[in-house]
């Protein structure tokens, strides 16, 4: 609204891709019309680099407010409709409320906490690219030294307006069951339609959900309303569906996943070497 047509669209005037260095969170978008994808990203500090490097000089600052213990999280928008959401502020801080990974069930920093403290994890994002939608975040020092957790680099890369790759490293010091997480409004309908396949229908968008690699986690579907805070509770997602995916106990897997927003083609083929991962669509 008010722009001219000499001066070109919107999609002309503002960046579809973004990269904010301090608060670590990265948006991607194929347009700025109502039928684009969109997904956004955040792996940083609790609170940001400013903030932590305030702490580390001041330590009786102590605090991060209001942040939540989500690094190495994101939401996906397509279809007209968030498909992939956060379920927005809560009262209790949980790691498992976000779309991010459990390790042997225990969250990041924070975790379970109502106002978090700072604590000296360094979480960020390694490589933001803003001519490509794509980035990279290492998230392992998010975790507490119990979960023994030596990497958590999750790459995403949207290809088109249909298919983002989200691709997980993740490596212990010892054997560990991994919960990888996903979050959807409570009114989608979220169901397994094959093996290490699973897809979401909501308000006419529809999202799949292939997993290529490991194979046969154990899956979980769930409804839950978080802790809300009264004052900020959000209205537009009372309750929250999660889908909830199990490794077997092991010290590193990758997990591969490709989201199809409203795809009607045919599952992606997968075969990995020792130097390469390859997605055949």
């Amino acid at each position: 609204k008010g722009i001219t047509p000499d001066e070109g669209t919107l999609d002309d005037l503002v960046p579809t891709l973004a990269y904010y260095p301090d608060v670590e969170t990265y948006f991607a978008r194929t347009s700025w019309g109502p039928q684009a994808t969109m997904f956004s990203f955040e792996c940083r500090p609790l609170g940001g680099h400013s903030l932590a490097r305030l702490i580390e000089a001041y330590p009786w600052i102590g605090g991060v407010g209001h942040n939540h213990p989500a690094q190495n999280s994101f939401v996906l928008f397509g279809g007209g409709k968030e498909l992939v959401v956060d379920p927005g502020y809560t009262l209790n801080k949980e790691t498992a409320n976000h779309n991010t990974v459990l390790v042997g069930g225990m969250g990041q920093y924070g975790d379970g906490e109502r106002w978090p403290s700072w604590h000296p994890g360094w979480a960020h994002i390694e490589y933001a690219s803003t001519d490509i939608a794509y980035v990279r975040g290492e998230a392992a020092s998010a975790y507490p030294l119990e979960a023994r957790l030596k990497r958590f680099t999750r790459q995403m890369i949207m290809l088109d307006r249909e298919r983002l790759i989200v691709h997980d490293e993740l490596e212990t010091d010892m054997p560990r069951r991994f919960q990888w997480l996903l979050h959807f409004d409570g009114a989608a309908d979220v169901q397994q339609t094959g093996e290490d396949q699973f897809t979401e229908t909501f308000g006419g968008a529809r999202l799949r959900i292939d997993v290529l690699t490991p194979t046969g986690m154990v899956s979980e579907i769930d409804l839950y309303e978080p802790t809300w805070n009264n004052i900020a509770r959000p209205t537009y997602h009372e309750k929250i569906r999660r889908l909830r995916l199990e490794t077997e106990s092991v010290t590193s897997t990758p997990v591969l996943v490709v989201l199809s927003v409203n795809s009607i083609s045919e599952r992606p083929t997968f075969t990995e070497s020792p130097d390469l991962l390859v997605i055949t669509f």
